[in-house]
């Protein structure tokens, strides 16, 4: 395939100047893993292509690369791209059409819907209904063999927490810990691993992955005051801090048990074990495009280091882990996704931005995506995400099948050949299916220089299978996210679980999992989704 020029003459700074942004380069190459749009940006963000990032320019030579991306083999000087968010008539980009649709999370009815046979509940944690500050929750299987067990992790505030703990549930996730139980520490905020050496924020964005081996945590901030700046990894036998027969209790407001305190660090001995940094917030790749945060490092060309400032998110996936983490390609709002992998452990691949079907990172923010090994089809993964999209919020459900995107090679037929008549031997579907609302939920009121770009409400990171059912744990009414006007009582926040039928959940992922495949591959490619 031929290497594609892009050229955004006329495009218009934030400023409302007209410049040149630059012509961009990438080779889609069938087979060549990780190759496309989602490279576009990652070997030039310099002054200029740092810029376009910056404006409404972006979404326009995103849409159009995307549109070659999917037709690098048609002939012919004219291509006319049908779909609903790019024109392409000659050296111009009109895109538009996106700014007149209507919100994904209003084009669609919402799939947590009693006609789906969904049912939900709220959850109660120690005995309360009303959960506080604590935010970030995470939703996983933490029994044996023989106890089925569901844990619940989360952090104890929405800002510079003390730790992150855990509830447990032997109900199916109706309730976690009884009546004033404690919370059991997983990680503290400041933490002295061993004598010299001390670890800052791992809890602020962690990532818990289970398997067969135990758990591994994924956690930490690029700031160039913490002791340890960047993403670290810790691996333990258990989901807990303390060593076998220690359990550290907690309350709401961080007080605990910790006999031994260096100052702000607690150097309790720790059953987590390898704990080491595997990257910071230059690690190729990063996009950081926010301005004059003194507390973020700077690259060689002058550029800022990723901070790491949104939850992480880590899956297995033929062979490979993956971490998703909070790009940043505004000078404010505009939060997005991008992914690296490793096989190892060791060695991690550039970061990039994900491809989603029909999004355009210019049209809203995603403020996590909370990825995991689809429970009804080990083959593929599934997302769920906090979601503002021209101007409407709303959880959404996304998958993919390689997390992040890759060409598939495909029988030639009618429905994939080129303008003149030929074949394309390639496929190039986006990495994850277009965002489908579970549920709409209100804006954020309280953010003094972008209001409106959170969600008041946040998935739980895990949704698990139980039976009969797929569960689905959904953080209402945010603490720090403020749904009412400043000044005004605000609603108090809760856990709810949603019990979806598992065959409910197979028809969302599948025909999810259509439009990403589409044509005859769709049957044989999902027929693997078990109810």
């Amino acid at each position: 395939m031929a290497v594609s020029s892009l050229n955004t003459p006329g495009a218009h700074s934030a400023g409302g100047q007209g410049e040149n942004h630059g012509t961009l380069h990438e080779c889609f190459s069938c087979g060549v893993q990780d190759s496309g749009i989602v490279q576009l940006f990652q070997s030039s963000l310099g002054t200029t292509a740092a810029r376009c990032w910056r404006t409404r320019a972006f979404g326009e030579v995103f849409a159009h690369a995307s549109s070659i991306a999917q037709r690098a083999q048609h002939s012919g000087p004219h291509v006319h791209h049908s779909g609903p968010h790019v024109h392409h008539s000659g050296p111009h980009v009109h895109h538009s059409a996106a700014r007149s649709a209507p919100s994904l999370c209003e084009r669609e009815p919402a799939l947590l819907d009693a006609r789906h046979g969904v049912s939900s509940k709220l959850v109660r944690l120690a005995g309360e209904l009303d959960v506080g500050a604590w935010r970030y929750f995470t939703a996983y299987e933490c029994g044996s063999a023989t106890e089925s067990t569901i844990c619940l992790s989360f952090r104890n505030r929405p800002n510079s927490e003390d730790w992150v703990a855990t509830l447990e549930s032997r109900d199916d996730g109706r309730s976690f810990g009884s009546a004033g139980s404690a919370p059991k520490l997983m990680l503290p905020a400041h933490w002295a691993p061993e004598p010299g050496r001390a670890i800052d924020w791992m809890t602020h964005n962690v990532a818990i992955l289970r398997d067969a081996d135990g758990y591994t945590l994924f956690g930490g901030l690029s700031h160039v005051y913490d002791t340890s700046p960047g993403v670290l990894v810790a691996h333990g036998k258990s989901h807990l801090f303390g060593t076998t027969g220690t359990t550290h209790l907690l309350d709401v407001a961080g007080n605990s048990t910790f006999a031994n305190r260096a100052g702000r660090y607690v150097s309790e001995p720790s059953q987590w074990r390898g704990v080491r940094t595997i990257f910071d917030g230059r690690h190729p790749g990063c996009v950081e495009g926010r301005q004059g945060i003194t507390k973020l490092a700077k690259r060689d060309d002058g550029r800022l280091a990723c901070e790491f400032d949104g939850r992480l998110s880590a899956v297995r996936h033929r062979g490979r882990t993956w971490l998703y983490a909070r790009a940043n390609p505004g000078l404010s709002g505009q939060r997005y996704v991008q992914a690296t992998s490793s096989s190892d452990l060791v060695h991690w691949a550039p970061f990039k931005l994900l491809e989603i079907d029909k999004y355009h990172l210019v049209d809203g923010d995603i403020y996590f995506l909370a990825a995991q090994v689809n429970p009804l089809a080990p083959d593929s993964l599934v997302g769920i995400a906090p979601v503002v999209h021209l101007q409407r919020g709303c959880i959404g459900l996304t998958v993919s099948r390689d997390g992040l995107r890759k060409p598939i090679a495909i029988e030639p037929d009618d429905s994939n050949k080129t303008q003149a008549g030929k074949p394309s031997p390639c496929f190039f579907p986006p990495g994850w299916s277009k965002i489908v609302p579970l549920m709409r939920c209100d804006r954020d009121l309280g953010d003094p220089i972008s209001p409106g770009h959170r969600t008041v409400h946040q998935p739980a990171a895990g949704m698990l299978r139980r039976g009969s059912h797929v569960l689905i744990f959904v953080h209402e009414h945010v603490a720090g996210i403020l749904q009412r006007e400043p000044g005004h009582k605000q609603k108090s926040s809760k856990l709810r679980r949603w019990a979806v039928p598992v065959t409910a959940f197979a028809n969302w992922t599948q025909a999810a999992l259509c439009s990403l495949d589409g044509g005859p591959m769709c049957e044989a490619r999902t027929s693997g989704i078990a109810v």
